[in-house]
């Protein structure tokens, strides 16, 4: 089990993180330990190069890897996530390039399995490799496995879970679905400023200052009582050219769940992540449909802020995450428009 594996044990960041942090003596369980590590993993600001094995060395940088004995692999590394999930994360920190390319390492999990018979586990087991065979994604791949997640015993996820929730699950399995696609971003997460700061989107303090016209020119409802009304205009601005324009400067990756609704319409959930695996645009729609193709960004005829799945006055299924709504942890801030809501606003 120790030997013999590709990537070899401890080659991975997050591996080295573990191994470098771990404490015998720690009164948590190997687990929880490991959960907790994980979390603290996902918030750092920058990696350490010297944990790099990925890109190659022009500065005179070296390595410096703990590698580990085999009781370390043993009692940490291998009860922690089996050998499918390292082949995944591998090929995300092995897989970067000078610009974004939002589809390239688009990762794919599975998270519905049914129990009730043999036969129904079979017919769910086929539309799954139909779904992955009918997808462009995987067109140009000659290994599907390494980038989809397909584990009972891992992401059976309840019918109720929310995206956002299925996102920050796989990423204690495995945090390098938060790893930038940019090679010298690699391994650096980012907050919205520094994102949208990006040699490639210098236009963003233009595009907000247009927005604010735009707030101007459209003001949010103020009758007392019309939620509804302050809901469309919020997805009027949502929809506007500028707000896409912006959110496109934080997408990092995209990600596709099948869950239960996928299987019994054939419509995968299409996320788009920012650096940090926080949901910035969602849509459902057929895989082999153009919108698909539109908003993954492989349609070299439409760019993800003028299709119209991203659209949701066009398109019903689909929307933005809660963290880049207007009153999200992040919208208000990226956008250029967190006082416009104003108090009375919110309480409606």
């Amino acid at each position: 089990m120790t030997d013999n594996v590709s990537p070899p044990w401890g080659h991975l960041p997050v591996e080295q993180y573990l191994l470098r942090n771990w404490d015998n003596s720690s009164p948590l369980t190997p687990s929880l330990q490991i959960k907790a590590l994980v979390t603290k993993f996902l918030s750092l600001s920058t990696i350490p190069r010297e944990w790099d094995v990925f890109t190659e060395r022009h500065d005179g940088s070296t390595l410096d890897l703990h590698l580990p004995t085999p009781e370390e692999i043993t009692t940490i590394l291998v009860p922690w996530r089996p050998q499918s999930i390292r082949i995944v994360a591998n090929t995300l920190c092995s897989n970067t390039s000078s610009c974004v390319d939002l589809t390239d390492d688009a990762v794919w999990v599975r998270t519905y399995y049914p129990s009730e018979s043999h036969d129904a586990q079979e017919s769910a087991r086929k539309r799954w490799i139909k779904l992955l065979r009918s997808s462009d994604m995987f067109f140009h791949r000659d290994h599907i496995s390494s980038l989809t997640l397909n584990d009972a015993g891992l992401f059976n996820f309840p019918d109720d879970v929310t995206p956002q929730e299925i996102v920050d699950k796989v990423l204690m399995l495995l945090p390098e679905l938060a790893t930038s696609t940019i090679e010298q971003d690699r391994y650096s997460r980012k907050t919205i400023a520094e994102m949208t700061k990006n040699s490639d989107w210098d236009m963003d303090e233009r595009l907000r200052k247009e927005l604010k016209e735009w707030v101007d020119y459209n003001p949010i409802p103020a009758v007392e009582g019309e939620s509804a009304s302050v809901e469309e205009w919020e997805k009027q601005v949502m929809n506007t050219y500028g707000v896409k324009k912006l959110q496109r400067a934080v997408m990092n990756r995209g990600f596709v769940v099948a869950d239960k609704h996928m299987f019994d319409t054939g419509e995968p959930l299409f996320l788009m992540l920012d650096i940090n695996g926080h949901i910035v645009r969602w849509a459902r729609l057929d895989p082999g449909c153009a919108g698909f193709q539109e908003i993954s960004g492989m349609d070299n005829r439409a760019c993800v802020e003028e299709s119209l799945y991203w659209d949701e006055e066009y398109y019903e299924q689909c929307g933005v995450g809660e963290r880049y709504r207007l009153k999200g942890q992040y919208g208000g801030v990226l956008y250029g428009l967190g006082d416009v809501l104003s108090p009375k606003s919110e309480s409606t």
